[in-house]
């Protein structure tokens, strides 16, 4: 600068800070996506967050549910009420921030939403069994993922096969992805087969024929429509459940899978 006071006599510089750096967070536990994720700093009103189309232009800070949403969405098994955001303070010192998400959704939002700073550590638990939180409104939130993978299978359907659907919705909507039912369907007999948390498989009849479905899908769900008058094929539901209990219990719960009671 010394070179331009031949030219310049006092000059007035004015210095605009435009963006600031990302900031990246480490995201564990019941997530899709673990893992370090690239948020956007606080950055001019017309920036929006690249994180997703949910979160709108007002959301310029890096917050706990966009970081969330960044790492995929919780999973159904999350406990939202206590995550955990782990944060190094000047003189190595580190805290440990609980926050109540499931307040923020319960309440329309009138809950805290932490502003993240670069290198947090964020933890979010596994629910425990009676944990009161309701899966559908969890599922119709922003830090749900975007979609669920669902197998619907049977002579029933149009398209059988892996569909994926939004997390809040019905065995029905499921099937809808998959083709509709077809004119054999029988839709009194629908199956619903779930892998629950300790291992088992369960499953449920869930009956379509009144055009009532209160029957909210997971992630990994198998949704069986058969043909009217007609046993599906043990090989077809076989191959449908030996990814979730192997070929022999596969072969076992098929029994278990056509009974009524």
């Amino acid at each position: 600068t010394q070179g331009l006071n031949a030219y310049l006599v006092n000059p007035v510089v004015n210095v605009s800070l435009t963006a600031l750096r990302p900031v990246v967070v480490d995201v564990a536990g019941e997530v899709y996506r673990p893992g370090p994720v690239q948020l956007s700093s606080l950055t001019t009103a017309e920036t929006q967050l690249n994180v997703d189309a949910r979160i709108t232009q007002a959301t310029t800070t890096p917050t706990l549910s966009s970081a969330l949403v960044a790492a995929g969405g919780i999973r159904r098994t999350a406990d939202i009420t206590s995550v955990i955001v782990r944060r190094q303070l000047p003189g190595g010192e580190v805290q440990d921030i609980s926050v109540n998400l499931w307040d923020s959704i319960s309440n329309a939002g009138q809950g805290n939403n932490l502003v993240l700073r670069d290198g947090d550590a964020i933890f979010v638990p596994r629910a425990l069994a009676d944990a009161e939180i309701d899966p559908a409104l969890v599922a119709s939130s922003s830090i749900a993922p975007d979609n669920v993978r669902v197998r619907v299978i049977g002579e029933g359907v149009v398209q059988p096969g892996e569909v994926q659907v939004q997390p809040n919705s019905s065995v029905s909507g499921a099937i809808a992805a998959a083709g509709g039912p077809n004119a054999d369907a029988a839709l009194g007999e629908v199956r619903l087969v779930r892998l629950a948390e300790n291992g088992q498989v369960e499953e449920q009849k869930v009956d379509l024929s009144s055009l009532v479905d209160t029957y909210q899908i997971q992630d990994g769900d198998v949704i069986l429509v058969p043909k009217k008058g007609y046993l599906v094929g043990i090989d077809t539901v076989g191959r449908a459940l030996t990814p979730l209990l192997g070929p022999f219990g596969a072969i076992i719960n098929l029994f278990n899978l056509f009974d009524d009671n």
